[in-house]
């Protein structure tokens, strides 16, 4: 009978990672220690912006580590620690596209219409 690789999920609760073993409790790879994979993270703080004619700014939970954003209308977003401004050189995402990304402690997200007012939905992503 063929084993079946397993999730082995450290029991540490502040691990934010778990390891792949085969059955003979090597990793896939053939060594001892597993390979680290990150976990998925849980939901926080649902926060959103109305994309307008103007950069509207929004501040993240001061503890945010990880956040979605998803648009509804093509938008000019900027990213940082501190007041962002977003403007026609920032960066853009297209109507129905998610991204997920890592950020630092205070965190704060600003976005712009391209062409017409819609939403950035923003989700907070806490550890698993």
């Amino acid at each position: 009978m063929v084993g079946k690789t397993e999730l082995v999920f450290p029991t540490n609760e502040a691990a934010q990672f778990v390891l792949l073993k085969n059955p003979d409790g090597t990793d896939v790879s053939g060594g001892a220690n597993g390979i680290s994979v990150d976990v998925l993270a849980g939901l926080g703080t649902p926060r959103s912006i109305a994309v307008g004619a103007s950069s509207v700014n929004v501040a993240l939970t001061a503890t945010c580590r990880r956040f979605s954003i998803y648009a509804t209308v093509a938008t000019f977003y900027a990213v940082g620690v501190g007041a962002q401004t977003a403007t026609t050189s920032s960066h853009f995402i297209g109507p129905g596209e998610r991204l997920d990304f890592d950020c630092a402690a205070n965190t704060q997200i600003a976005a712009l219409q391209v062409t017409s007012g819609g939403v950035l939905y923003i989700s907070e992503l806490v550890p698993a």
